[in-house]
């Protein structure tokens, strides 16, 4: 101990030896041994000095320097510290327990899995349990992409923010057949209406359990996100997601809502909100058809020269949630669905979506290989977005991207005008 102590007070003590020593250190972090060689570049003149003397040879001529652990071992030999080990050195230099990356990785792993493993057994009767068991024991990159850095910084900040989650999806409103605000759940859960925000980590984690309870795909966009929250029974935003109509006729317990009635009668336009979809129990087309089209331009023109009974909707291209609200309740109802979109990749999947969805309920309206003839553009389709036709399933949609393909175009419905007022 006392060899020990004069030796690290002589390293201390003589500056030009301190990048060695911090070599030797690193040597040891990154080998878990003491081994290898450390290189010194651009010597000072107080390193020169210093090495020589330790080294006894002559570092006044060279620029830089390159020790092995070894030579470094035969330098203290040569001195009475002869029996004084490297590590101990190097600890009794820096006042510290000095680890290598592999024992911090070891403790750091240890010590997150006794992590894991109280948290599972706060969990053990929450249904979430299942979800974070999942995201942590099956090792899902993305989930634990999410929670590590929390942990790394701040466990008990974590385990609050687990613990919270826990007790939101116990109360999701889906349970009791529920809708309730987005901000006013959080609210109630947090007492932060921002608490579940799309940048919060509550949301971010809560989405997982929510795909993994209703198996389904992890959310891809907004509208994605904002229909599995719904499915919860959280409403993000039910006045921003709205959807064009005309003809189609709501009733509320049995009575016909006087509003949709009077647009109606009057045959004009309707713009609808989530809100407005919520408050009514179903939605009826007088001749149990609804033609649905993509193309506001269209849809405006369709709905200035067909008589009222025509049932029309426009979903404006992707599906906002009060378009998708709106089609659950026609296909619940009975009616069935005629729908026609552009003939590019991002349309045709869009299609395919819903015929999935709907299966029988939904007919594709002028989506085969004659329209797409028909409406064919001079907009060329890069490779990238012809790849997105790889994922179509309907055998109708299918052979047209087989055409798509050789031709690299898009289609456009005011090209088919004629062919899609032929069927109203």
């Amino acid at each position: 101990m006392k060899n020990t102590q004069e030796i690290v007070e002589y390293l201390k003590s003589t500056p030009g030896l301190s990048r060695l020593i911090k070599g030797l250190r690193g040597k040891y972090e990154s080998l878990s041994k003491t081994g290898g060689t450390v290189t010194i570049t651009n010597l000072t003149s107080v390193e020169k000095e210093a090495l020589s003397g330790l080294f006894g040879e002559d570092f006044y001529s060279k620029n830089d320097a390159r020790i092995s652990i070894a030579k470094f071992k035969k330098a203290l030999e040569r001195t009475r510290f002869l029996d004084v080990d490297l590590f101990d050195i190097l600890e009794h230099y820096y006042g510290e327990d000095i680890m290598s990356k592999q024992e911090v990785r070891e403790i750091q792993k240890s010590e997150r899995e006794r992590f894991d493993r109280e948290m599972l057994e706060i969990l053990k009767d929450s249904e979430f349990r299942y979800t974070y068991e999942e995201g942590v024991k099956t090792k899902i990159a993305s989930f634990n992409k999410l929670i590590t850095p929390i942990y790394n910084k701040n466990m008990d900040k974590l385990a609050k923010v687990l613990k919270s989650i826990d007790v939101a999806v116990q109360q999701l409103p889906y349970k009791i057949n529920s809708l309730e605000m987005l901000p006013i759940f959080a609210a109630r859960m947090t007492k932060d209406p921002h608490g579940f925000d799309d940048d919060s980590i509550l949301q971010k984690i809560m989405m997982y359990h929510l795909c993994r309870i209703f198996e389904i795909a992890h959310p891809k966009n907004v509208e994605d996100k904002n229909e599995i929250l719904f499915m919860a029974g959280l409403v993000r935003d039910d006045l921003s997601s709205f959807v064009y109509t005309k003809g189609l006729i709501a009733r509320k317990k049995n009575v016909v809502h006087k509003g949709w009635q009077g647009f109606y009668e009057a045959n004009e336009i309707l713009q609808l909100t989530l809100l407005n979809l919520l408050e009514v129990d179903e939605v009826i087309a007088a001749n149990s058809i609804v033609y649905v089209v993509e193309n506001p331009m269209v849809f405006r023109e369709m709905a200035k020269n067909t008589a009222k009974d025509v049932a029309l909707i426009c979903t404006y291209g992707q599906l906002r949630l009060a378009a998708k609200n709106l089609l659950d309740k026609i296909a619940k109802g009975g009616s069935t669905i005629y729908y026609s979109g552009d003939f590019d990749p991002e349309g045709m999947r869009i299609a395919d979506s819903l015929k999935k969805k709907y299966k029988e309920k939904l007919k594709l309206w002028c989506y085969d290989v004659k329209s797409y003839q028909t409406s064919i553009s001079k907009e060329k389709i890069s490779e990238s977005r012809l790849k997105k036709l790889d994922s179509l399933e309907d055998d109708e949609l299918r052979q047209v991207a087989v055409l798509m393909r050789t031709e690299r175009r898009a289609g456009y419905q005011e090209n088919m005008m004629g062919e899609l007022f032929m069927d109203l």
